[in-house]
């Protein structure tokens, strides 16, 4: 069988579907020795991953979300003769018609749309939110077998595709990288970015559904006249949404104890984590959560939200926050920073939680899904 993935977006610059990418892979040809694959790249790792002998590389350098995706991308998978194409994210061409699986991480944009979500303006925000639609329900229509990150997504899909039978839950694994990674010195981190504890961490994107807002507004309430100050370290790249985001710090007047780090490798994150109070994910919506669990793997106490697929992630092993409460939200910061009783019960229950999710396990599933999408 030959088997090509989709992996431009393969690497940590790509954010969770980055890890999904890189980790997938990874275990998949360490596993399978037997199948053939193409790998479709952009042009870094085209020209720098190494693969072992029964993976082929193929440089694909197109732009996601573009007209290009819609009418090259097909053109040159199709001049590999794959017989399953694996999609790892909804992005599918309209006009790829041979046999293929496709990972739906969420359905976000099918929940959260307007103008208020974007930087567009409305009539080009009105055809893109219209072709996104068109590519998901072609994804999920035409899909041999449909992969998601765990029952809740399973169950957004099944709301709008009613064809269950064809999706599968595989849970994601917890990412090694930042477990293993060496840290780097704190204080000389700590220097750089004028960080202080006690601290909590944010690590993710600046869209709105992640609830920064709310959580600096918890900040505040938190700081308000209180004699110790707990600052908020976000670790984001800078887009046009962290800006959105700074600009709100700077207007409730937050910035004095709230770090924007842009972003940091595993060695700096974990070097933080080791020092952060805790980690928080006041999400809305989110798929899967691998943050959570690669905080929990390092040690660090997770704060979440109780949105989304994240308590079925998570069970026990976080302290739960109402997303739509800064008083809730601030109250658990604050009791976590105050009771170590606490604390040291979430580190224990999250290393034990953290280790039900295996890569491997994950990338095991993937291939039996393969394996029926070609029967």
């Amino acid at each position: 069988m030959k088997i090509g993935i989709d992996a431009r977006m393969y690497g940590l610059e790509h954010a969770g579907i980055g890890r999904y990418v890189k980790n997938l892979t990874h275990h998949i040809f360490s596993i399978d020795k037997k199948n053939k694959y193409v790998l479709f790249l952009n042009n870094k790792y085209y020209k720098t991953l190494k693969v072992p002998k029964n993976v082929d590389k193929v440089k694909a350098d197109i732009k996601h979300y573009s007209l290009k995706e819609q009418l090259k991308l097909p053109k040159i998978i199709e001049s590999q003769n794959v017989d399953l194409m694996h999609f790892p994210h909804f992005n599918v061409p309209l006009i790829y018609d041979k046999p293929f699986v496709v990972t739906i991480h969420d359905l976000l944009w099918h929940k959260t749309k307007g103008f208020s979500v974007t930087s567009l303006s409305p009539l080009k925000y009105t055809a893109k939110y219209l072709g996104y639609r068109s590519v998901v329900n072609h994804a999920l229509a035409e899909s041999k077998k449909i992969i998601a990150p765990s029952e809740f997504v399973k169950e957004e899909i099944t709301n709008y595709y009613s064809n269950r039978k064809k999706i599968t839950v595989t849970y994601e694994g917890v990412d090694s990288d930042i477990a293993k990674a060496k840290a780097v010195n704190f204080k000389s981190l700590a220097k750089k970015f004028s960080i202080k504890t006690p601290f909590i961490v944010y690590i993710g994107s600046a869209y709105p559904h992640k609830n920064l807002k709310k959580l600096i507004d918890a900040l505040c309430l938190l700081n308000i006249n209180s004699e110790e100050v707990i600052q908020l370290v976000i670790i984001s790249s800078r887009n046009i949404f962290l800006d959105k985001i700074k600009a709100y710090a700077q207007k409730v007047d937050a910035l004095d104890f709230i770090t924007f780090t842009g972003f940091l490798s595993d060695e700096q994150v974990k070097s933080l984590y080791q020092k952060a109070l805790a980690l928080i994910h006041p999400s809305k919506s989110e798929g899967f959560g691998l943050t959570g669990l690669e905080a929990m793997a390092v040690g660090v106490p997770v704060i979440s939200s109780v949105s989304a697929s994240l308590p079925e992630i998570y069970d026990d092993a976080a302290e739960y926050i109402d997303p739509d409460s800064a008083y809730d939200i601030a109250l658990k910061i604050q009791e976590l920073n105050q009771n170590n009783k606490i604390r040291k019960s979430l580190i224990k229950k999250g290393k034990k939680r953290v280790n039900i999710y295996s890569w491997e396990k994950t990338a095991k599933q993937t291939l039996k899904i393969y394996k029926k999408a070609c029967k």
